[in-house]
């Protein structure tokens, strides 16, 4: 029996369940709407800020790809606004966070309204984890291309278990465009896991194959298209290129740490919260394999799941090898980063598991094993969560076992007063039980979200202190207090201090180093004190004493070289320069 077969998903019930948590991710995300980081790389590819060629800051956006980018620079031609394009990206984003949520669910439940309660239940009581090495966010985060990235990897897998592999197929090839990083993980995921159920699967490949190469047509569209634009512009030379990269990647940068052990402070790392969740993850991935023999779809995501877990605790191996060589190149794509979708589909594992029709009979267990996933999230020493792990392992295993232990697990049962509290009851009853018995405890213990709705995005439209600044200035030197600011007024910068993790975009090039040793008086290859490590900025500390004390004249050779005409700051700060605007917490300065 072939898997498409052995389906019992309506294609409606999935295209109904897209709609359902869709609607309900993009009202959320509206409302809690914020600045995208997308948005500077759109007004760039949308001839909206010219940046000079030789600032470093146009150099990232010339290189960074991302269909995302493209997309935003769409919607800034069409409503030349970048408060509505914030808004409006925002809300797709907390669409794709609860879609994926909601299909993983589905895929292993196939009822609807649980999986769309689900969905809401997790974000809500944000059960969604936290990363090791780069956060997680469903909604209301800055970072447009790590929540996006992350929920459509997710939302790709969830489909293609629900048995949409038109749409899924697409998603899969078509990731790469979404996220060049995220994209090729999750192309290895599907290769692999479709390399283990190659005999179940071999069929769904051979009528659907179409839309996975229509999906990598897209992506070579648009990577063709990101290439045409980036040739656009001439290309400057740099000498001694990338020659600082493996003093940034371990002395400055905060997403490629060591993930296992810290060598500088002799800590081991592994018992994060992020790396348990994992683990736990594949722990309950493999027991599906078992349990679910006979469910391909079901047994196809939870291989994808074990798969990913492997791949991604194997490539935060990379970040204990010396950054030189090819082992560099891997590095600018955040290999730690990688355990996140583990992270992210846990709990949404987890909840589809407990509502799903086959496992009735393992509920008790799955409760049990549900109270200690829950702990994970509570602040707790990670020894202890640790060993409230490898118990939840022993008891679970305790579900699947016959003969002598299954009796010992009954004695068990019966001693704590469940066995016949939930062993023996309806399924309307059991339901109830363990819906209410997790949301007692989160509520409890757990921190809630609540409805919000954000404060209103001011730019230079709708600020006087960002207007003021967008009529005065024509390239901005900026100090690390501030962030997105071209988004704000629509003026360039030379360089975003606040950004460091911008270098890797272009690891080949040295005019990054070269202008925070001139400008900021940094230098990249130079350890910075220990407070300072790691970061992914230039702390405004390390150089508020050289700009207050550079005299007009060098201010001059700057603008000479650089052709900035003003420096923003915080308004504490004194520089030797002529005051063009001051506002509350601002203050702008004149290059005469």
């Amino acid at each position: 029996m072939t898997w498409r077969l052995n389906l019992p998903v309506k294609l409606n019930s999935a295209a109904f369940l897209l709609f359902a948590s869709g609607s309900i991710g993009f009202i959320l995300g509206w409302c809690n709407a914020t600045w995208q980081d997308s948005v500077e790389t759109g007004q760039v590819i949308a001839g909206l800020v010219l940046f000079p060629p030789f600032a470093p800051s146009f150099l990232y956006h010339q290189h960074a790809y991302s269909f995302i980018n493209q997309f935003t620079a769409l919607l800034l031609i069409l409503f030349k606004s970048e408060i509505l394009v914030s808004k409006i990206l925002s809300a797709l984003l907390g669409m794709l966070s609860f879609q994926a949520l909601a299909t993983i669910i589905f895929a292993l439940n196939r009822n609807m309204l649980l999986s769309f309660l689900g969905c809401l239940f997790i974000y809500f009581f944000r059960l969604w984890g936290d990363g090791v090495v780069y956060p997680i966010e469903l909604l209301g985060s800055p970072h447009t291309y790590g929540v996006a990235a992350l929920s459509f990897i997710v939302l790709t897998c969830g489909l293609i278990g629900c048995g949409s592999f038109r749409l899924g197929l697409f998603c899969l090839g078509a990731a790469v465009s979404v996220h060049v990083t995220l994209g090729l993980f999750l192309l290895g995921v599907m290769f692999l896991t479709f390399f283990f159920q190659y005999k179940s699967v071999k069929d769904v490949l051979k009528e659907y194959y179409r839309f996975l190469f229509l999906g990598f047509a897209f992506s070579a569209a648009s990577i063709g298209v990101h290439y045409y634009w980036m040739h656009l512009f001439p290309a400057l030379p740099d000498k001694d290129a990338g020659n600082y990269m493996q003093s940034y990647i371990t002395y400055w940068d905060f997403h490629r740490q060591k993930f296992y052990w810290n060598y500088a402070t002799g800590h081991w790392q592994f018992l994060k919260p992020g790396v348990i969740l994992c683990l736990w993850s594949m722990a309950v991935a493999a027991m599906g394999i078992r349990m679910f023999a006979q469910d391909k779809s079901r047994r196809f995501l939870f291989w994808a799941v074990f798969v990913a877990g492997v791949l991604s605790l194997l490539s935060a191996a990379l970040t204990h090898l010396p950054p030189i060589g090819p082992i560099r190149m891997l590095l600018l794509g955040m290999p730690g980063r990688l355990i996140n979708f583990n992270i992210f589909v846990c709990t949404a594992l987890f909840f589809g598991i407990l509502t799903s029709e086959p496992l009735q009979k393992h509920k008790t267990n799955f409760l049990v094993y549900l109270l200690f996933l829950f702990t994970t999230f509570i602040p707790r020493p990670m020894i202890k969560m640790a060993c409230l792990f490898l118990l939840s392992i022993v008891w679970f295993s305790l579900s699947l076992v016959k003969g002598e232990m299954a009796s010992f697990r009954g004695k068990i049962l019966a001693w704590l007063g469940a066995h016949d509290l939930l062993w023996k009851q309806t399924k309307t009853v059991l339901y109830a039980t363990v819906l209410c018995a997790a949301i007692t405890l989160l509520l409890v213990l757990q921190p809630t979200r609540r409805i919000t709705i954000s404060p209103p995005l001011q730019d230079r439209t709708n600020n006087a202190t960002w207007g003021a600044i967008s009529k005065r200035a024509k390239l901005l030197l900026v100090s690390t207090d501030f962030w997105l600011v071209p988004v704000l007024t629509r003026i360039p910068i030379l360089i975003d201090p606040a950004a460091l993790d911008a270098i890797p975009m272009v690891p080949e090039s040295n005019r990054w180093n070269d202008v925070l040793k001139k400008v900021y008086g940094v230098d990249l290859t130079v350890p910075p004190p220990i407070p300072f490590r790691n970061q992914g900025v230039v702390a405004s500390e390390r150089y508020k004493g050289l700009w207050e004390k550079r005299s007009v004249a060098e201010w001059q050779s700057l603008k000479k070289e650089y052709g900035v005409s003003h420096v923003l700051t915080k308004r504490d700060w004194r520089l030797s320069l002529p005051l063009a605007f001051e506002a509350k917490h601002i203050s702008l300065y004149s290059i005469p």
